[in-house]
């Protein structure tokens, strides 16, 4: 047999027939021996490629016993071979594709992922154009598998912004880097910068941007971003500008994914009122052939937008009632439950159907679903569901899970202890000894992530005011989860002594004080209360869901709460109105009581 000098004596037509077999993915008897025989000569991608093959061959039953290696013996030796050779790779592409094969045919191992970060470190200058995205698709992936990325992506970020001018990016570029860090929860802000300056050039110059780079776009582009407002909102009139003027798709098979997009316009954290008409006549017209998730997420965006059509929730509602038997995921559930809470509507055979799905979860919940299972017990506290097996299980996995729970988890799990043990004593009753032990020691933690309901200059005007017509005001006073503000009717002696204090500096309470003042404040104050145009849905003057539940906990631990609407302030001309009207309304609400003691 011929032997070649330069391969010395590997036998080339062996080795050829190896790669032809590894080229046809042929999964035979003949390529595992092959392959035993020859594996150090083969590159890289060759070497995933014949992981890939003898890892279909292995899955055969009838072959497997007469194969003359496993396939833990061949993820071994492609893992070691693979490993050293890594390193005289110069392209950050092949690098990257090489690391995706061997996550998905089972060969990476820990030490082989850093290799990969400390080679792709190596090639940064390489990573532009095209292959900038493909990294970035790479980082993601690996992220999702569980591995630690969270460092290279760091440095990438920081060599971009510290090397590039952003003009040399591309919109796919662009859309790479976004969903790396909405991904990776990682954000530089240099980078994001140029990133936004980039794309409110490319929007304002009407470039088009294909509807599945919007989605993406809308998803990753949050509104702590540069330009965030401009950018979105441009970026909804694009994709509304795939529909002709009556609000019908200009393209039928572009339906499906239409939709997604007039879905992620509704969840992008902006209200499109330039275009929200003909939003609500798309998801009219195509809500019938719709997916059930995209109906979620519509149903989502309406609520965390403040916003009720009722004719089009009316069809969406007639559809969740439809799809309810088929929803089965506790993740679904929750999304349609939490949905229907934010816009204020209850349903009986949803609700009940979503009851009957957490009594039944064989599946234990995760770390993850601790913000689900928070969302899906305000909800039901809300609608007044009072079946306590439910309130039962989902108080038993945050229990197990309550080591991880952050704080605004805590704040939220403090509400719905206060709500089941004020409003809904009859099943705070029926819980068992455990729980009841659980919510207590939560409602002993201090939150470093307390409630407040009003933070608007508003809410400062009318507290200010109220100082001016004999009232005392207690700005964020603890209260359970929340930070409120107390005004109180001054008695005649007390007028002179306010006048003369010094209410320049903040006054310093630990949480033992702030429990006492607020336990003195109960009987003889009030809690002040602003709302604005956040407190109420867009297109009427009703409160929102949220709102009104944090009123009842409130309420519910005996505060009174007097509320002042927006509109009624804003039409008020003068000073002296502003005083007259709010002086009317406290004496309204003026507890008669004893009188506060220092």
């Amino acid at each position: 047999m011929y032997r070649c000098r330069v391969l010395r004596d590997i036998c080339v037509p062996e080795l050829a027939r190896l790669r032809a077999l590894l080229r046809d993915c042929r999964a035979e008897h003949e390529t595992c021996l092959l392959f035993q025989k020859h594996h150090a000569h083969l590159s890289p991608s060759e070497l995933v490629q014949a992981a890939a093959v003898l890892r279909q061959l292995n899955s055969n039953p009838g072959v497997r016993l007469q194969l003359p290696a496993d396939h833990c013996a061949v993820r071994s030796i492609v893992s070691s071979d693979i490993r050293g050779k890594l390193y005289a790779l110069t392209d950050p592409a092949e690098l990257c594709d090489i690391v995706v094969g061997i996550v998905k045919h089972d060969i990476a191992s820990k030490a082989l992922i850093a290799d990969f970060t400390g080679r792709l470190e190596r090639l940064l200058p390489a990573v532009k154009g095209g292959v900038l995205s493909h990294v970035c698709n790479c980082i993601v992936f690996l992220h999702q598998q569980g591995y630690r990325v969270v460092p290279i992506c760091s440095k990438l970020f920081a060599y971009l912004a510290a090397h590039g001018s952003g003009k040399e990016y591309t919109l796919q570029n662009h859309v790479a880097l976004l969903s790396c860090m909405d991904a990776l929860c990682l954000r530089h802000e240099a980078l994001v910068t140029t990133i936004g300056r980039q794309l409110q050039m490319m929007l304002s110059s009407g470039v088009k941007i294909p509807p599945d780079d919007i989605i993406c776009l809308l998803q990753s582009y949050n509104d702590e971003m540069f330009g965030s407002v401009y950018i979105r909102h441009r970026l909804i009139d694009m994709a509304l500008d795939l529909y002709d003027g009556d609000g019908s798709l200009a393209d039928v098979s572009a339906k499906v994914v239409s939709l997604d997009v007039v879905a992620q316009c509704l969840n992008a954290g902006v209200f499109p009122s330039k275009c929200i008409e003909k939003i609500d006549s798309i998801v009219s017209a195509g809500c019938s052939t719709s997916s059930r998730k995209t109906r979620l997420s519509i149903l989502r965006g309406y609520g965390n937008l403040r916003y009720k059509p009722m004719d089009v929730l009316d069809i969406l509602l007639c559809r969740a009632r439809e799809d309810a038997p088929s929803m089965k995921i506790f993740s679904d559930v929750v999304n349609c439950v939490h949905s229907l809470f934010l816009l204020d509507l209850k349903d009986e055979t949803i609700v009940q159907h979503a009851c009957e799905i957490v009594k039944h979860n064989d599946a234990p919940l995760e770390i993850k679903d601790i913000g689900d299972i928070c969302n899906i017990l305000v909800a039901l506290c809300h609608f007044g569901v009072r079946d306590t097996a439910v309130y039962q299980v989902l108080l038993n996995e945050l229990m197990r899970l309550s080591c991880s729970l952050q704080h605004a988890d805590t704040a939220a799990l403090q509400t719905v202890a206060i709500y089941l043990w004020k409003c809904m004593d009859d099943v705070f009753a029926k819980l068992s000894t455990s729980i009841k032990s659980f919510l207590a020691e939560v409602l002993t933690k201090e939150s470093n992530d307390p409630l407040i309901l009003n933070s608007s200059d508003l809410q400062d005007e009318v507290g200010k005011t109220a100082t001016f017509i004999s009232y005392t005001l207690y700005k964020e006073v603890s209260v359970g989860p929340y930070l409120v503000d107390f005004v109180r009717r001054l008695g005649d002696d007390e007028i002179g002594e306010m006048r003369q204090r010094d209410n320049r500096f903040h006054r310093l309470r630990d949480a033992s004080s702030e429990r006492q003042l607020a336990s003195k404040l109960r009987d003889c104050a009030f809690i002040l209360f602003t709302d604005d145009q956040s407190q109420f849905y867009r297109n009427t003057r009703d409160r929102t869901s949220e709102y009104q539940f944090h009123l009842a906990v409130l309420r519910g631990l005996g505060f009174r709460c007097v509320n002042v609407p927006y509109w009624e302030w804003q039409v008020l001309r003068g000073w002296q109105e502003k005083r007259l009207y709010l002086q009317r309304l406290l004496e309204r609400h003026t507890p008669v009581s004893q009188p506060y003691s220092h």
